[in-house]
This record gives C-alpha cells, sequence and structure tokens, in this order.
C-alpha cells in the first residue's frame, strides 16, 4: 500500500493484530511522540473487573464500551489500542458468532489500521489466550481487514524497528 491509497481525512488509527504483538507499546509511544491522544483497551478494564471471566453476550457489552471511547474524543487524530475488529475476531474465535451490532459498527471507514505482526516474544498475562497460533490469527486479521477495504500496514521487528516503522507510516497519515 503506498501513500496515495490512504484517505488523508481519516481520524482513528487503529493498532490490531493478535494478542502480545506489541499494540499498547506502540499506542502508547505513538501518542507520545505525535502528541495525540489514544484510547486504551476497554476489554482489559472489563475483564479485570470480571477477573478474566466472560461469555458471548460480554463481548457486546465491551464492543459498545470500545465504541463510546473511540467516538467521544473529537480531536483530529486518536490512536486506538484495538478497536471493534479485535472484538469480532474474538467472538467468533471463542463462540463461533458474533452479535450484528459489532458487524455494523465496522463499516466505518475512517480508520486506518496497522497490523502487528507475531513476530515478538510471547509475554504471558492472565487475560490472554492464544500463545501457540498468533500467526494463524494474525492470517485472519488481515483477511478481515481485506474483506473492510480499508487501508492498512503491517508492523514488524523488535521493539525500536517497531516503533520507528510505526512512526513513519504515522507520520504519512498525519501529514
Amino acid at each position: 500500500m503506498t501513500n496515495s491509497d490512504i484517505c488523508f481525512n481519516m481520524t482513528k488509527i487503529v493498532l490490531t493484530g493478535p494478542e502480545s504483538t506489541g499494540k499498547t507499546f506502540l499506542a502508547e509511544n505513538l501518542a507520545a511522540y505525535f502528541d495525540i491522544p489514544w484510547i486504551p483497551e476497554y476489554a482489559r478494564t472489563f475483564l479485570q473487573k470480571q477477573e478474566g471471566k466472560y461469555n458471548y453476550d460480554d463481548l457486546l457489552e465491551i464492543a459498545k464500551g470500545q465504541w463510546v471511547l473511540e467516538n467521544d474524543i473529537k480531536t483530529e487524530w486518536v490512536l486506538c489500542d484495538t478497536d471493534l475488529l479485535t472484538i469480532k475476531i474474538w467472538s467468533l474465535e471463542k463462540f463461533g458468532e458474533c452479535h450484528e451490532w459489532i458487524k455494523r459498527q465496522l463499516i466505518q471507514k475512517d480508520k486506518v489500521y496497522l497490523l502487528c505482526y507475531p513476530d515478538i516474544e510471547w509475554e504471558s498475562d492472565p487475560l490472554r489466550e492464544n500463545p501457540n497460533d498468533r500467526k494463524r490469527l494474525f492470517g485472519i486479521y488481515e483477511n478481515e481487514l481485506q474483506e473492510l477495504d480499508v487501508p492498512y500496514y503491517i508492523i514488524t521487528g523488535r521493539d525500536s524497528w517497531r516503533l520507528s516503522k510505526g512512526k513513519a507510516i504515522v507520520q504519512a497519515i498525519i501529514n
């Protein structure tokens, strides 16, 4: 994808991809570097309160919480540490189905995605569930992004390289 493929009136830059691929690290660091707000992953807060326990209907509540966080900020640019795409994939993986509300909200075209490749070491976390199939999940993310017909870039490499690549891409988007 080239810079000319990006619609520059987009407002949301979304970090997405399988678990433990550096999304939060990138969101925090890119937001600080570009001095723009970032939206944390609502699911993490929700699941911590639930001690990691959830059911199918909880995913709709998580999705609505994420959506509110994303849409409450009224700035030209915002970085999102995940979005509803992750919840859709998570729902399909865990329960074999996804709420229609989540699917409808994904039609928004005001986003560009930074898809994080699972080439960094897995970090254990009580809320993470998929340490062994991150490459398969990456393929699902990429297929979903292609199906949504939204611009995306793949982020690879270790921390400093990953961050440098992210900075270059975000710089191209916001200029």
